[in-house]
Protein backbone atom coordinates (compact mmCIF):
# COMPACT_ATOMS: atom_id res chain seq x y z
CA UNK A 1 0.00 0.00 0.00
CA UNK A 2 1.41 3.44 -0.95
CA UNK A 3 1.93 6.17 1.76
CA UNK A 4 2.47 9.93 1.54
CA UNK A 5 5.62 11.72 2.63
CA UNK A 6 4.86 14.15 5.52
CA UNK A 7 7.38 16.62 4.21
CA UNK A 8 6.50 16.84 0.47
CA UNK A 9 3.23 14.90 0.45
CA UNK A 10 4.44 12.73 -2.44
CA UNK A 11 3.57 9.07 -2.52
CA UNK A 12 6.06 6.71 -0.93
CA UNK A 13 6.21 2.95 -0.29
CA UNK A 14 6.30 1.23 3.07
CA UNK A 15 9.85 -0.05 2.57
CA UNK A 16 11.36 3.41 2.10
CA UNK A 17 13.51 4.80 4.93
CA UNK A 18 13.91 8.18 3.20
CA UNK A 19 11.56 9.98 0.82
CA UNK A 20 12.80 9.50 -2.75
CA UNK A 21 11.44 12.94 -3.70
CA UNK A 22 12.76 15.23 -0.92
CA UNK A 23 15.14 13.03 1.10
CA UNK A 24 13.04 13.37 4.28
CA UNK A 25 13.66 10.61 6.87
CA UNK A 26 10.48 8.59 7.20
CA UNK A 27 8.96 7.39 10.50
CA UNK A 28 8.49 3.60 10.92
CA UNK A 29 4.75 3.76 11.77
CA UNK A 30 3.96 5.37 8.39
CA UNK A 31 4.72 2.09 6.70
CA UNK A 32 2.24 -0.70 5.78
CA UNK A 33 2.93 -4.42 5.46
CA UNK A 34 1.10 -5.23 2.18
CA UNK A 35 2.95 -3.19 -0.50
CA UNK A 36 3.51 -4.75 -3.97
CA UNK A 37 6.93 -4.98 -5.58
CA UNK A 38 7.64 -3.18 -8.85
CA UNK A 39 8.18 -5.21 -11.98
CA UNK A 40 11.37 -3.27 -12.84
CA UNK A 41 14.15 -2.06 -10.45
CA UNK A 42 17.79 -1.07 -10.19
CA UNK A 43 20.39 -1.08 -7.41
CA UNK A 44 21.79 1.93 -5.47
CA UNK A 45 25.56 2.22 -6.00
CA UNK A 46 25.99 3.37 -2.35
CA UNK A 47 24.00 0.85 -0.30
CA UNK A 48 22.81 -1.70 -2.89
CA UNK A 49 19.10 -1.06 -2.20
CA UNK A 50 16.70 -1.94 -5.06
CA UNK A 51 14.95 1.23 -6.30
CA UNK A 52 12.07 1.97 -8.66
CA UNK A 53 13.01 3.45 -12.06
CA UNK A 54 11.32 6.79 -11.22
CA UNK A 55 13.20 7.32 -7.89
CA UNK A 56 15.51 10.34 -7.72
CA UNK A 57 16.87 9.44 -4.26
CA UNK A 58 17.71 6.00 -2.87
CA UNK A 59 14.93 4.62 -0.72
CA UNK A 60 17.51 2.82 1.43
CA UNK A 61 20.10 5.50 2.22
CA UNK A 62 18.68 8.73 0.73
CA UNK A 63 21.58 9.17 -1.65
CA UNK A 64 21.07 10.99 -4.95
CA UNK A 65 20.52 8.42 -7.68
CA UNK A 66 22.20 8.84 -11.12
CA UNK A 67 19.95 9.12 -14.10
CA UNK A 68 21.83 6.70 -16.35
CA UNK A 69 21.28 3.53 -14.30
CA UNK A 70 19.98 0.71 -16.50
CA UNK A 71 17.01 -1.07 -14.92
CA UNK A 72 17.28 -4.81 -14.34
CA UNK A 73 14.25 -6.67 -15.66
CA UNK A 74 12.99 -9.54 -13.58
CA UNK A 75 11.60 -11.27 -16.68
CA UNK A 76 15.09 -12.19 -17.89
CA UNK A 77 15.02 -15.33 -15.77
CA UNK A 78 11.90 -16.56 -17.49
CA UNK A 79 13.47 -15.80 -20.86
CA UNK A 80 16.49 -17.87 -19.94
CA UNK A 81 14.26 -20.79 -19.02
CA UNK A 82 12.48 -20.50 -22.33
CA UNK A 83 15.79 -20.43 -24.17
CA UNK A 84 16.95 -23.58 -22.37
CA UNK A 85 13.81 -25.42 -23.43
CA UNK A 86 14.31 -24.44 -27.05
CA UNK A 87 17.91 -25.62 -26.94
CA UNK A 88 16.88 -29.07 -25.67
CA UNK A 89 14.45 -29.79 -28.50
CA UNK A 90 17.13 -30.66 -31.08
CA UNK A 91 18.63 -33.13 -28.59
CA UNK A 92 15.27 -34.87 -28.27
CA UNK A 93 14.92 -35.06 -32.05
CA UNK A 94 18.40 -36.52 -32.32
CA UNK A 95 17.49 -39.23 -29.83
CA UNK A 96 14.43 -40.15 -31.90
CA UNK A 97 16.51 -40.35 -35.06
CA UNK A 98 18.99 -42.60 -33.29
CA UNK A 99 16.17 -44.83 -32.09
CA UNK A 100 14.79 -45.13 -35.60
CA UNK A 101 18.26 -45.90 -36.92
CA UNK A 102 18.72 -48.65 -34.32
CA UNK A 103 15.34 -50.15 -35.14
CA UNK A 104 16.45 -50.66 -38.77
CA UNK A 105 20.00 -51.79 -38.10
CA UNK A 106 21.58 -54.22 -40.63
CA UNK A 107 21.10 -57.14 -38.26
CA UNK A 108 17.39 -56.52 -37.93
CA UNK A 109 16.98 -55.99 -41.68
CA UNK A 110 18.69 -59.33 -42.35
CA UNK A 111 16.39 -61.06 -39.84
CA UNK A 112 13.30 -59.55 -41.46
CA UNK A 113 14.48 -60.51 -44.96
CA UNK A 114 15.25 -64.07 -43.84
CA UNK A 115 11.79 -64.43 -42.31
CA UNK A 116 10.11 -63.22 -45.50
CA UNK A 117 12.26 -65.59 -47.59
CA UNK A 118 11.35 -68.61 -45.45
CA UNK A 119 7.63 -67.76 -45.63
CA UNK A 120 7.90 -67.39 -49.42
CA UNK A 121 9.56 -70.79 -49.79
CA UNK A 122 6.90 -72.42 -47.63
CA UNK A 123 4.17 -70.92 -49.81
CA UNK A 124 5.87 -72.09 -53.00
CA UNK A 125 6.31 -75.64 -51.73
CA UNK A 126 2.75 -75.83 -50.42
CA UNK A 127 1.40 -74.58 -53.76
CA UNK A 128 3.25 -77.33 -55.63
CA UNK A 129 5.61 -75.12 -57.63
CA UNK A 130 8.54 -77.44 -56.92
CA UNK A 131 6.71 -80.75 -57.40
CA UNK A 132 8.54 -81.52 -60.65
CA UNK A 133 9.37 -85.10 -59.63
CA UNK A 134 5.69 -85.91 -59.27
CA UNK A 135 4.48 -84.06 -62.35
CA UNK A 136 6.87 -85.74 -64.79
CA UNK A 137 4.65 -88.84 -64.94
CA UNK A 138 1.39 -86.93 -65.46
CA UNK A 139 1.47 -87.76 -69.18
CA UNK A 140 1.32 -91.49 -68.48
CA UNK A 141 -1.91 -92.97 -67.21
CA UNK A 142 -2.14 -95.88 -64.81
CA UNK A 143 -4.96 -98.37 -64.46
CA UNK A 144 -4.71 -97.97 -60.70
CA UNK A 145 -7.33 -95.38 -59.75
CA UNK A 146 -5.75 -94.78 -56.34
CA UNK A 147 -2.42 -93.69 -57.82
CA UNK A 148 -0.55 -90.95 -56.02
CA UNK A 149 2.36 -90.64 -53.63
CA UNK A 150 1.24 -91.27 -50.05
CA UNK A 151 3.76 -91.83 -47.27
CA UNK A 152 1.06 -93.50 -45.20
CA UNK A 153 1.22 -96.37 -47.71
CA UNK A 154 4.67 -97.38 -46.46
CA UNK A 155 3.24 -99.14 -43.44
CA UNK A 156 0.76 -100.98 -45.63
CA UNK A 157 3.56 -101.92 -48.07
CA UNK A 158 5.56 -103.53 -45.26
CA UNK A 159 2.50 -105.49 -44.16
CA UNK A 160 1.81 -106.69 -47.71
CA UNK A 161 5.41 -107.75 -48.23
CA UNK A 162 5.14 -110.13 -45.31
CA UNK A 163 1.69 -111.33 -46.38
CA UNK A 164 2.81 -112.03 -49.97
CA UNK A 165 5.72 -114.10 -48.69
CA UNK A 166 3.28 -116.18 -46.67
CA UNK A 167 0.51 -116.27 -49.30
CA UNK A 168 2.08 -115.86 -52.78
CA UNK A 169 -1.06 -117.19 -54.47
CA UNK A 170 -3.26 -114.39 -53.11
CA UNK A 171 -3.32 -112.43 -56.39
CA UNK A 172 -5.44 -109.63 -55.01
CA UNK A 173 -2.88 -108.98 -52.28
CA UNK A 174 0.00 -109.26 -54.78
CA UNK A 175 -1.65 -106.75 -57.10
CA UNK A 176 -2.30 -104.30 -54.24
CA UNK A 177 1.37 -104.48 -53.27
CA UNK A 178 2.45 -103.85 -56.87
CA UNK A 179 0.22 -100.79 -57.19
CA UNK A 180 1.35 -99.31 -53.84
CA UNK A 181 5.00 -99.83 -54.78
CA UNK A 182 4.48 -98.04 -58.11
CA UNK A 183 2.51 -95.21 -56.48
CA UNK A 184 5.27 -94.72 -53.90
CA UNK A 185 8.05 -94.63 -56.50
CA UNK A 186 9.51 -98.12 -55.89
CA UNK A 187 9.40 -98.90 -59.61
CA UNK A 188 11.98 -101.70 -59.74
CA UNK A 189 10.30 -103.66 -56.94
CA UNK A 190 6.89 -102.96 -58.45
CA UNK A 191 8.03 -104.53 -61.75
CA UNK A 192 9.14 -107.63 -59.84
CA UNK A 193 5.75 -107.94 -58.12
CA UNK A 194 3.86 -107.40 -61.40
CA UNK A 195 5.91 -110.13 -63.03
CA UNK A 196 4.97 -112.52 -60.21
CA UNK A 197 1.33 -111.62 -60.72
CA UNK A 198 1.53 -112.15 -64.50
CA UNK A 199 2.83 -115.68 -64.00
CA UNK A 200 -0.63 -116.45 -62.61
CA UNK A 201 -2.63 -114.09 -64.87
CA UNK A 202 -0.52 -113.46 -68.02
CA UNK A 203 -3.30 -111.90 -70.13
CA UNK A 204 -4.17 -109.04 -67.77
CA UNK A 205 -3.61 -106.02 -70.04
CA UNK A 206 -4.08 -103.52 -67.22
CA UNK A 207 -1.22 -105.01 -65.19
CA UNK A 208 1.01 -105.18 -68.28
CA UNK A 209 0.40 -101.48 -69.06
CA UNK A 210 1.14 -100.53 -65.44
CA UNK A 211 4.37 -102.48 -65.59
CA UNK A 212 5.21 -100.55 -68.77
CA UNK A 213 4.66 -97.30 -66.85
CA UNK A 214 7.27 -98.43 -64.29
CA UNK A 215 9.81 -98.98 -67.10
CA UNK A 216 8.97 -95.52 -68.43
CA UNK A 217 9.64 -93.96 -65.02
CA UNK A 218 13.00 -95.74 -64.95
CA UNK A 219 13.70 -94.14 -68.37
CA UNK A 220 13.85 -97.56 -70.03
CA UNK A 221 11.77 -96.28 -72.93
CA UNK A 222 12.38 -99.09 -75.43
CA UNK A 223 11.30 -101.76 -72.93
CA UNK A 224 8.31 -99.64 -71.93
CA UNK A 225 7.23 -99.42 -75.58
CA UNK A 226 7.57 -103.17 -76.08
CA UNK A 227 5.73 -104.07 -72.85
CA UNK A 228 2.80 -101.74 -73.57
CA UNK A 229 2.40 -103.03 -77.12
CA UNK A 230 2.26 -106.57 -75.74
CA UNK A 231 -0.76 -105.52 -73.67
CA UNK A 232 -2.64 -104.58 -76.86
CA UNK A 233 -2.33 -108.18 -78.03
CA UNK A 234 -4.74 -109.16 -75.27
CA UNK A 235 -6.85 -105.98 -75.46
CA UNK A 236 -6.62 -104.09 -78.80
CA UNK A 237 -9.04 -101.41 -77.52
CA UNK A 238 -7.05 -100.59 -74.40
CA UNK A 239 -7.35 -96.79 -74.50
CA UNK A 240 -4.81 -96.07 -71.74
CA UNK A 241 -2.31 -98.32 -73.49
CA UNK A 242 -2.67 -96.34 -76.74
CA UNK A 243 -2.35 -93.01 -74.90
CA UNK A 244 0.75 -94.16 -73.02
CA UNK A 245 2.39 -95.49 -76.17
CA UNK A 246 1.94 -92.02 -77.67
CA UNK A 247 3.70 -90.49 -74.66
CA UNK A 248 6.54 -93.02 -74.77
CA UNK A 249 7.17 -92.36 -78.47
CA UNK A 250 6.94 -88.61 -77.92
CA UNK A 251 9.71 -88.81 -75.35
CA UNK A 252 11.76 -91.05 -77.64
CA UNK A 253 11.56 -88.34 -80.30
CA UNK A 254 9.15 -90.24 -82.58
CA UNK A 255 6.71 -87.35 -82.96
CA UNK A 256 4.77 -88.68 -85.95
CA UNK A 257 4.47 -92.14 -84.39
CA UNK A 258 3.23 -90.62 -81.14
CA UNK A 259 0.50 -88.72 -83.03
CA UNK A 260 -0.74 -92.00 -84.50
CA UNK A 261 -1.12 -93.48 -81.02
CA UNK A 262 -2.91 -90.32 -79.77
CA UNK A 263 -5.39 -90.45 -82.69
CA UNK A 264 -6.12 -94.13 -82.01
CA UNK A 265 -6.70 -93.38 -78.33
CA UNK A 266 -9.25 -90.69 -79.26
CA UNK A 267 -11.02 -92.98 -81.75
CA UNK A 268 -11.56 -95.70 -79.12
CA UNK A 269 -13.76 -93.44 -76.99
CA UNK A 270 -13.71 -89.64 -77.55
CA UNK A 271 -15.78 -88.96 -74.42
CA UNK A 272 -13.26 -90.12 -71.81
CA UNK A 273 -10.65 -88.10 -69.95
CA UNK A 274 -7.97 -90.20 -71.65
CA UNK A 275 -9.23 -89.06 -75.05
CA UNK A 276 -9.16 -85.44 -73.88
CA UNK A 277 -5.60 -85.89 -72.68
CA UNK A 278 -4.61 -87.43 -76.02
CA UNK A 279 -6.27 -84.53 -77.85
CA UNK A 280 -4.32 -81.97 -75.80
CA UNK A 281 -1.02 -83.71 -76.52
CA UNK A 282 -1.88 -84.02 -80.20
CA UNK A 283 -2.68 -80.32 -80.52
CA UNK A 284 0.39 -79.21 -78.56
CA UNK A 285 2.76 -81.22 -80.77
Amino acid sequence: MALNCKNCNNKIEEKFKFCPHCGFELIENYRENDAAKDAESFSCEVCGEINSPDNQFCSGCGAKLPGDIIPEKLTQKSKKVTTQKKQRKPALKTEKVNQNTDSFSPGKLISIFSGVLVIGLVVLYSSGVFDSSVKKSDALMSNNLSSGVDLNNLQRINQLRESVKTNPDDLEMVLELGHLLMDSGFFTEAISIYQKYLTKDPKNADVIVDMGVCYFELNQLEIADSVMQSALVFNPQHQIGHLNLGVVNLKRGNTEKSKEWFRKAIEINPATEYAQRAKQLLESH
